[in-house]
């Protein structure tokens, strides 16, 4: 039976596996998501095109036709790379299937759309500086100035995703020790550590203001000024997105978003010295790509300043 969406129960008994044998793969459900929404565009784009009407039927030309349709739509190619990659993950998977109806890969072989790494500018430390004085006017709201300091210490220091910081508890953090318990995608944890004092300092004085806040008994590291129903004080991604443009304002400064604070830490750390290896594990990274990708804005700085600190000529 064909359904309006154009599917059939051989493609959603098919897919639902498919899914299922991801599920124990610590796969982010985001993730998933993703993953069934190429499939399923692919499957309207065949069926809707009057080719192949079952999984089974497909053949490398419908995956070829699907790709190059995508082109003409504009799609950009990281997204097109994403649906190619799903479509092999998708019939790979049933070739090697107890009673498949497929005899080959129709998405293996065909070239994958290879994707600009996107460059993402640093912040510098002349506009960090002032932006981190806005958290220490001495306004009527001492503890959201106290908070605000500690979250942008917290995203310059240790390089956390936004989602990442809004998802920590208080017994996640040991200042003391210096550690952080994160839980990244696919809800893997990780301990990431930090040095230094300014930042153990700003969440120590945001912890004292916060033992004097009405939700301390909530669970969440970071609580907003008011509850809301469903996540109680727990503060949320868009409210530090909305905060740092606010800080942003006050200082005068162009406005930057949390993730520019992650490819600020990456540069950071690789100017320092810290390897690649180190890198991937502190930011929780499933591959070695993601390290060139991030702090890519400065990649020809640092490597000038290495090249110069090598002095090569000088050995003769």
């Amino acid at each position: 039976m064909v359904r309006p969406d154009g599917a059939t129960d051989e493609w959603d008994d098919w897919i639902a596996d498919w899914l299922l044998s991801l599920s124990g793969d610590d796969i982010a459900p985001s993730t998933l998501e993703v993953y069934e929404r190429s499939v399923r565009q692919f499957m309207r784009f065949i069926i809707g095109t009057g080719g192949a009407a079952a999984p089974g039927d497909v053949r490398r030309q419908d995956v070829e036709a699907f790709m190059a349709h995508l082109t003409r739509s504009g799609m950009a190619k990281s997204t097109r790379r994403v649906r190619l990659m799903s479509l092999r993950s998708f019939f790979g998977w049933m070739v090697d299937e107890p009673e498949t109806p497929l005899v080959a890969n129709p998405a293996l072989g065909i070239m994958a759309p290879v994707a600009e790494l996107p460059r993402v500018e640093v912040v510098s430390d002349d506009t960090l500086a002032a932006i981190l004085k806005t958290c220490a006017a001495g306004t009527k709201a001492p503890y959201v100035d106290l908070r605000d300091a500690a979250i942008i210490r917290l995203l310059l220091s240790c390089g956390l995703r936004r989602a990442e910081l809004v998802s920590l508890d208080l017994d996640d953090l040991d200042v003391r020790r210096g550690e952080l318990r994160v839980t990244g995608k696919g809800r893997k944890l990780r301990w990431v550590s930090f040095g230094g004092s300014k930042l153990s300092l700003a969440l120590s004085r945001y912890l004292r203001s916060r033992r004097k806040h009405s939700g301390t008994d909530d669970p969440a590291l970071f609580l907003s000024t008011r509850a809301t129903a469903g996540r109680g004080w727990r503060l949320t991604g868009g409210a530090v997105d909305m905060m740092l443009k606010r800080r942003c304002q006050a200082a005068g400064v162009p406005p930057i978003h949390p993730h520019q604070l992650r490819h600020t830490w990456a540069h950071a750390t690789k100017e320092a010295g810290l390897s690649d290896e180190d890198l991937e594990v502190m930011a929780g990274w499933s591959s070695p790509m993601m390290v060139r990708r991030y702090g890519r804005a400065m990649a020809d700085e640092r490597a000038r300043d290495a090249h110069r600190r090598l002095a090569v000529g000088d050995r003769l």
